[in-house]
């Protein structure tokens, strides 16, 4: 729900000013022409300098300087960045809060969802994101394959009371290590209201600035209409590298990328008959079982409601044979069809 609360806020900024609030949060693609009042930061890389201990460093003085201005305003300030649970807790961060009296919000979506999420974010191919340049390679070149999401699993469940992350790093729980340096901490449930999915985002907005700020004017009168990153589509990278394996085409002909957007084109990849395999069932059951202990460790008296335990299973197994499956490649190019369509691609007048 990150980028919907933060559009929702960018394009209402006149209404939050009006509740006395001013905003710091990434440069983003959502429109607004108040951005002149308001700070935008390359969060990554103030979480280096911060994290390295390193004050000299632009994004860190841009902060510094608007959190003072705003200070002799007396003005409240909302600051949102996925990055802030790597530098949020660092003592030259907190050196900027002395004066503040700092609320920290944390959003909860249920472990087998962030996981996906996660896995998806971090291998959805880019042209732009040097750390995803070797997704855009042919092995030839340096490239890498996308992992299934079985094999994360085989190297990411959580352990005792840690989080991991894709990158094999465990961090203590978010919500404990930001509580031995901040006393006021707000969760924000993602799953305690309208089970629509189309109305969870919404969810976290209206809680965020209706009950967590407070902000009078923008709750009555703002215009939260949801944006969502779009979902990521790694099948088409997993056909293309198959594919390659198999030589039905030639690479140097042909880029990586262009494979993909050729097979997003192609209609039997949205038909009913593109094969796919799910996760093992000792995954899928080892996956529940670590959601739901999460659920009970933060939110054990939610977890005992009826929006709690029973409905966690319930969607979690309404959800398996989609949020947990993925081309079978495999089985897709023992299709004669698939075979003709790569073996097509490097001779084809629109593709190349």
């Amino acid at each position: 729900g990150t980028t919907n609360l933060q559009c929702a806020l960018v394009n209402n900024l006149k209404l939050l000013e009006q509740d006395n609030f001013v905003f710091i949060g990434k440069a983003s693609d959502c429109s607004s022409s108040r951005k002149m009042q308001h700070l935008f930061v390359e969060s990554n890389k103030l979480a280096i300098c911060v994290s390295s201990g390193v004050s000299e460093c632009k994004e860190y003085h841009k902060l510094e300087l608007f959190l003072g201005q705003a200070l002799e305003r007396g003005q409240n300030v909302i600051f949102s960045a996925e990055d802030a649970f790597i530098f949020g807790t660092q003592e030259m961060f907190k050196r900027l809060l002395k004066q503040w009296n700092v609320k920290v919000v944390v959003s909860y979506r249920r472990y087998y969802e962030w996981l996906v999420s996660r896995y998806n974010s971090k291998y959805k191919p880019s042209l732009t994101r040097r750390d995803r340049a070797d997704l855009n390679l042919w092995p030839a070149k340096g490239g890498k394959s996308i992992p299934s999401f079985d094999q994360i699993l085989s190297g990411n469940f959580t352990k005792h009371n840690k989080v991991v992350d894709l990158n094999h790093q465990w961090y203590q729980d978010l919500i404990s290590e930001f509580d031995k340096h901040y006393h006021h901490i707000a969760i924000v449930n993602l799953h305690d209201g309208p089970g629509e999915d189309a109305s969870v985002s919404n969810l976290l907005v209206d809680k965020f600035v209706c009950s967590i700020i407070n902000a009078t004017n923008t709750c009555k009168k703002g215009s939260f209409s949801a944006k969502r990153n779009r979902s990521a589509k790694l099948s088409p990278d997993m056909l293309a590298m198959a594919a390659y394996d198999k030589k039905l085409f030639a690479p140097e002909k042909i880029s990586r990328d262009k494979v993909r957007k050729a097979i997003l084109k192609y209609d039997r990849f949205h038909s009913e008959s593109l094969p796919s395999k799910c996760i093992s069932k000792q995954h899928r059951d080892e996956l529940l079982k670590t959601s739901l202990r999460y659920e009970n460790k933060f939110l054990s008296k939610f977890y005992e409601s009826p929006r709690g335990k029973l409905a966690h299973e319930q969607e979690f197994r309404a959800k398996w044979s989609t949020l947990f499956c993925e081309v079978d490649t495999e089985e897709a190019l023992r299709d004669h069809h698939w075979v003709t369509f790569f073996n097509s691609l490097t001779n084809s007048k629109v593709v190349h």
